[in-house]
């Protein structure tokens, strides 16, 4: 904006400065808000200062642009078309939510248990499935929705930081698992991924150093082709919360020998961390 007798191609950054002041102060506060461990007080007190700000007339279209986008980047992961409201869940992704659901402490056990743990509620074996959902404003399809048998198509293919590690895998289902005796879970979404396995091979390998290590920020990495982890192993876990999904991942492979696929990460900044003018 050419403002304020500016000239000479100077910017006014005033709007700006409000812009990212006003979106980092929505950001923490919507974030606390949504925090269980918030207690009555504190969230009285931010409730009321969000009323407050709700009430004041926005400064133009800037800041009305800002209110819109900060509502639906609020919550990283939106639901889209649901696939079937009760559909029953494969063997493998029951065993991962049994792990899933008891990784802390005993809560669920498989319907047909001979001796189960005491106090553990039988795991349900259905599921609300997604045809698709979006993470961050981009729509991940699971492969069990994609048409056709091609790996490499979609948008399945994710990447998760687990324990200080990047793993990378496909989505192989979407769903929301209404366990009956789990806090929230008739409302978070989970994913089973069948991770791939990482390869210690790279292309070229005659150079003395991978070429793509040299631009760290792509997180370009190699893995075996067409070979995933052991699902039994659970490390990394099969079943995981979307919103611990990092960002997706694209994917391609070499045709040398071995042949392997090399990924490269589709990361990119939230529109919640503004640069400072």
């Amino acid at each position: 904006l050419n403002s304020n007798n500016w000239t000479g191609g100077r910017l006014e950054v005033s709007m700006v400065r409000e812009f990212q002041r006003s979106s980092g102060l929505d950001g923490v506060m919507k974030n606390l808000l949504a925090d269980p461990a918030c207690d009555d007080v504190p969230r009285q007190i931010l409730q009321a200062i969000n009323s407050e700000r709700d009430r004041q007339q926005a400064l133009g279209t800037v800041q009305d642009a800002l209110r819109n986008q900060l509502d639906e980047v609020s919550s990283r992961v939106i639901p889209g078309n649901v696939a079937h409201n009760s559909e029953k869940l494969d063997d493998w992704i029951r065993y991962g939510l049994e792990h899933f659901y008891n990784k802390d402490s005993p809560r669920v056990h498989f319907l047909l248990a001979a001796n189960p743990a005491p106090n553990t509620e039988p795991l349900s074996d259905h599921a609300r499935t997604y045809e698709w959902v979006l993470l961050d404003g981009r729509r991940i399809t699971p492969t069990s929705r994609l048409q056709g048998n091609n790996p490499d198509l979609g948008s399945s293919i994710v990447q998760a930081r687990i324990n200080d590690t990047r793993h990378v895998g496909e989505i192989r289902s979407i769903f929301v698992h209404p366990q009956s005796n789990i806090d929230g879970a008739s409302e978070t979404i989970l994913v089973a991924v069948a991770w791939m396995r990482r390869s210690t091979h790279t292309p070229l390998e005659n150079q003395p150093v991978f070429i793509w290590d040299k631009f760290p920020e792509l997180g370009v990495e190699t893995w075996e082709y067409n070979q995933y982890i052991d699902p039994r192993s659970h490390d990394p876990p099969m079943i995981m919360r979307l919103a611990d999904v990092h960002c997706q991942v694209s994917r391609g492979r070499t045709e040398g020998t071995p042949k392997l696929w090399i990924t490269a990460t589709m990361d990119r900044v939230s529109i919640l961390f503004v640069i400072e003018i």
